[in-house]
């Protein structure tokens, strides 16, 4: 990628700005609390939070697109090769649409407090606050399985090679986590 990107909160705005530096471009602008993100080839994804929408524009910032509406506490994304993934953490679900539009569907449902994602070419990866449990969901066989339990609110999930790492944001003596995605 040439570009960085990122989301504004405070400004309502995505934007981008050349690795070696620049200009700041807003490629978004209007956005009620926009925040997690994702970046393909051709698109920038994201969510916000204060609609309840997943967003797309083109990394060029035209084409902008609503991919799905109304959604119950939208906060973490992520993307694979063909679908936009989110957390609704008020519902309690893990959703997804096409990158392109069209029908919003739910993954899995009855989760409390489901706030993070991560994913790799095999899985996608979710952190419930509510229960303190990282889960693994196999794209192939539909299967759900822990992998790990009991922890202090975990946010901010990231796949490594065979490792799976996280924070635990409510723990005095265990932030950073590591477990085998295996």
């Amino acid at each position: 990628a040439t570009h960085v990107y990122w989301s504004n909160r405070a400004e309502g705005s995505v934007n981008r700005v050349p690795k070696g530096g620049g200009t700041v471009e807003p490629l978004a602008t209007g956005q009620s609390s926009p925040g997690d993100l994702a970046v393909d080839a051709t698109h920038v994804y994201w969510i916000n939070s204060g609609t309840g929408q997943v967003m797309r524009v083109e990394t060029t910032g035209t084409g902008q697109q609503q991919l799905a509406g109304a959604q119950g506490g939208p906060v973490s994304l992520q993307i694979s090769s063909d679908t936009v993934y989110w957390t609704n953490k008020d519902d309690g679900e893990v959703r997804y649409v096409s990158k392109t539009g069209g029908g919003v569907e739910t993954l899995k449902s009855g989760l409390s407090g489901v706030s993070a994602l991560a994913i790799d070419d095999a899985h996608l990866y979710w952190g419930a606050d509510g229960t303190g449990e990282i889960a693994r969901y196999t794209f192939a066989s539909a299967a759900t399985v822990p992998v790990a339990d009991g922890q202090s609110e975990p946010v901010a999930l990231e796949v490594q090679g065979s490792d799976i790492y996280w924070l635990n944001a409510m723990s005095a003596t265990e932030r950073l986590v590591r477990a085998s995605c295996l």
